[in-house]
């Protein structure tokens, strides 16, 4: 990524990670486990000035990350997440004269272990770093899902150097990525097992929160788009505590 180019925030970090289409969709149920399923989606043009970005990166970023992960095979997905404690259901992946897609179905037992697949297969759309998703109760006794802080976590990276030269074909590479930002389909829902009280997704649906991000709201969502935090009742719910820190 290079913030010298007139793009800033989320733009950069959806744009440089090349994926116009970023679909996430868990569902958690009353014990706290659950199932997410994950797909990713490129055009052809972009698929391909993401790998020539990704060979001109000489400092393993992001294009470099998403290369890794569309080359895993099954059982190398399913070694990487079950080192996050999460089961993958089913993967798909193609890579054609229409472009690249990657399809993965996961399971867990707990909403942090799904935070630690996210972040190990690179989807820093939705994985924050040093943070992983958790379920507490409130002193209301409703249950609060949100990001929290991993104590002991490596601090975020720093932001790249804005003086940093770009070379002509990186920024002939990412010019290809701005004219195709109009593709660009980001969403998360998040599904609960109790009534939604509270939840700072734009969009609710019975027990779904919706989050979007497209070209149109990109700029106005880049501080908090994706950063889920949803109240929900505890009738019929019965979420173990995380485990302290």
């Amino acid at each position: 990524m290079r913030s010298a180019l007139a793009v800033t925030g989320i733009a950069i970090a959806l744009l440089s990670n090349g994926c116009m289409k970023v679909h996430i969709d868990t569902v958690i149920v009353a014990d706290g486990s659950g199932t997410a399923a994950v797909s990713f989606g490129m055009n052809r043009q972009v698929a391909d000035a993401v790998a020539r970005l990704g060979d001109l990166d000489d400092g393993g970023g992001d294009e470099q990350d998403l290369a890794a992960l569309t080359d895993l095979d099954r059982d190398e997905l399913a070694a990487a997440c079950a080192e996050a404690g999460v089961r993958v259901v089913s993967h798909a992946f193609t890579d054609d004269i229409t472009g690249v897609t990657f399809e993965l179905e996961l399971s867990f037992d707990r909403v942090a272990d799904l935070s630690h697949a996210l972040s190990s297969l690179s989807s820093d759309t939705v994985a924050r770093s040093g943070e992983e998703l958790r379920i507490n109760r409130n002193e209301a006794g409703e249950y609060l899902l949100a990001n929290a802080a991993i104590q002991g976590a490596n601090p975020p990276e720093t932001a790249p150097d804005p003086n940093r030269p770009s070379s002509p074909e990186f920024l002939m590479n990412f010019m290809v990525l701005l004219d195709h930002v109009s593709e660009l389909d980001i969403r998360r829902t998040i599904t609960v097992p109790g009534e939604v009280i509270s939840s700072n997704a734009r969009e609710v649906e019975g027990r779904t929160s919706i989050w979007v991000i497209n070209a149109a709201n990109m700029l106005e969502e880049q501080d908090s788009g994706l950063d889920p935090r949803i109240v929900f009742a505890s009738d019929g719910v019965d979420i173990p505590e995380p485990d302290a820190d």
